[in-house]
């Protein structure tokens, strides 16, 4: 896999992310996504380079007040692995 740059920026109810290639981080991103509604009714959703919606879910367990920023980073990190997997023996 080629490096990749991870921006995040988490506010008060809400995660973003975006997965830049390294060689280019100007360009376009490979995945972007948004976690928002934390602490309540929490959505999930993500896009890939061309911005098509490749995910997107109502985030958290149910019976819960709402998904929190851990649910919201647990995710983002789940797409992430399944969509651009580490190198073998990483």
């Amino acid at each position: 896999m080629a490096d990749h740059v991870l921006t995040l920026n988490a506010g008060s109810s809400s995660v973003k992310f975006a997965l830049y290639p390294a060689s280019r981080p100007e360009g376009a991103p490979r995945h972007s996504g948004i976690a928002e509604g934390l602490g309540s009714r929490a959505r999930f959703r993500v896009k890939d380079a061309a911005g098509t919606v490749v995910e997107d879910r109502e985030l958290g367990a149910s019976g819960r007040a709402g998904a929190t920023h851990d649910d919201a980073l647990q995710a983002t990190l789940a797409v992430l692995r399944v969509r651009h997997p580490l190198a073998p023996l990483h």
